[in-house]
This record gives structure tokens, C-alpha cells and sequence, in this order.
């Protein structure tokens, strides 16, 4: 299995987003509901984040499995 780590191009930021949020899914039964939408929100805005942030993508057969993100 090859994985290919690359810097994240706005075409993946819809991919980001469904990512973080299903990583981060089981606060929505933790967090007040106004909260868990204001996270949902967040994690979703993937645009305004990557104007201060780097995402890096792990890709898995032209699939993005995975990210990580490094804040400047």
C-alpha cells in the first residue's frame, strides 16, 4: 500500500470537512447542542481555516484517508 502525503488544494476541502466532522462526531452527543454547532460549523469553514493553516493530506489510491493540519 502506498500512501502519498501532500499539501491539501482547495478541491479537497469538501473532503476535509466530511473527514473532521466524522472525526469529531461522537462530541456531538457530549456537547450542548448550540456548542456541537458552533464546532460543526468550525470544522466545516475548512476556507477560512487554511488562510492561517497548512493541510496536509495522506492519500491511499487517489482516496484522502487522512489529514493533519499545522497552524502558522
Amino acid at each position: 500500500m502506498k500512501i502519498l502525503l501532500r499539501d491539501a488544494i482547495f478541491s479537497d476541502f469538501d473532503t476535509i470537512a466530511r473527514i473532521s466532522l466524522k472525526a469529531y462526531q461522537e462530541y456531538s452527543t457530549i456537547l450542548e447542542a448550540q456548542n456541537w454547532q458552533k464546532m460543526q460549523h468550525s470544522l466545516s469553514d475548512v476556507e477560512t481555516t487554511a488562510s492561517t493553516a497548512n493541510f496536509i493530506v495522506a492519500e491511499v489510491e487517489n482516496k484522502i484517508e487522512a489529514l493533519t493540519i499545522k497552524f502558522f
